[in-house]
């Protein structure tokens, strides 16, 4: 029953922020191939047919987090993305990012390859690309947006 009706308050709070984004919204999409594969991905889908938005893909299949730095580049750089006065970000674009698989995948072929333990059964395993995740958030948030999933 609690599951239930947690499913219930996010499909209805999905259902406002779709009707509250109407069509003026810009989705920026980030990533590996999660976000980005040879048909719509979750982000696509979300931002296109549900949200009614404008959907910018620059996810790259097969990217790992630090090349999330190049993703972002290229869409602050992007003539195609809306901006706003002073060359920020539109007010009304949210950024989402998938991303992490292929650098847990890389983990594991090194640790299983290379004769050690893994990296992700060690402490901290993910220091490096949560320091690149932050540091593209910041970016991004440097460039003008505001909202992230």
């Amino acid at each position: 029953l609690k599951s239930y009706c947690l499913c219930n308050v996010v499909f209805s709070s999905l259902a406002r922020l779709a009707a509250s984004m109407a069509s003026s919204w810009n989705v920026l999409i980030f990533g590996d191939s999660w976000a980005k594969y040879m048909h719509p991905c979750w982000g696509e889908v979300l931002a296109s047919q549900r949200l009614r938005a404008k959907v910018f893909n620059f996810a790259d299949p097969g990217s790992l987090c630090g090349d999330l730095h190049g993703q972002g580049t290229r869409a602050l750089l992007s003539p195609q993305v809306p901006k706003a006065a002073g060359g920020l970000l539109a007010r009304d674009t949210l950024v989402v990012v998938h991303t992490g698989g292929n650098d847990f995948i890389q983990k594991m072929v090194e640790g299983v390859f290379g004769g050690g333990v893994p990296e992700v059964f060690r402490a901290n395993p993910g220091v490096r690309e949560s320091e690149k995740l932050k540091a593209f958030l910041d970016t991004m948030y440097r460039g003008g947006a505001r909202n992230f999933l």
